[in-house]
């Protein structure tokens, strides 16, 4: 459900820029893109099951596309990504990226050898963890470009909203 959030943020922000035809448009499709990507992994096993089991890749390789799409985005965006700071992102991958570790680790050998479930509760729980803090990074990301969207510039100083009872 947080990757489902993460990626309607994006696509919102990627809709509203666009109509705005303020800059970033493309920066949140893509990213919504992506979020989804994950998504589909993280729902369907994908990296864990399907791939090896349908298609014969090797949970490895799924990484490492992940990886280079990932990469592949962060690079398109650098500059965007670090006006908009990126710690909740950075903070966000580091979490993966430990998940990911965990995940790779032999099971018979040091240091999981004797965590037995613990072992999974640490792999999910950072992997929970980066989803939240990715989730995060697109909230803040998504309101700092649509604050600075001269369509809002009226809004802001007007009086607040009258909703129906």
């Amino acid at each position: 459900m947080v990757w489902s959030g993460a990626a309607t943020i994006c696509f919102l922000a990627a809709i509203f820029l666009y109509r705005a035809g303020e800059t970033g448009a493309g920066f949140f499709f893509s990213g919504g893109l992506l979020t989804t990507g994950l998504l589909l992994d993280d729902a369907f096993m994908f990296h864990e099951a399907l791939a090896e089991w349908y298609l014969g890749i090797d949970e490895k390789l799924v990484y490492i596309g992940l990886a280079l799409v990932t990469l592949t985005w962060l690079c398109a965006y650098r500059r965007l990504l670090l006006a908009v700071g990126p710690f909740f992102l950075l903070a966000a991958l580091a979490m993966f990226a430990g998940s990911i570790g965990i995940d790779l680790m032999p099971e018979d050998k040091p240091p999981l050898l004797h965590l037995g479930d613990w072992r999974s509760i640490l792999e999910d729980g950072a992997k929970w963890v980066g989803i939240v803090l990715w989730l995060t990074f697109q909230l803040q990301a998504s309101l700092a470009f649509i604050e600075k969207s001269p369509r809002l510039e009226g809004s802001r100083s007007a009086s607040k909203p009258k909703f129906p009872a």
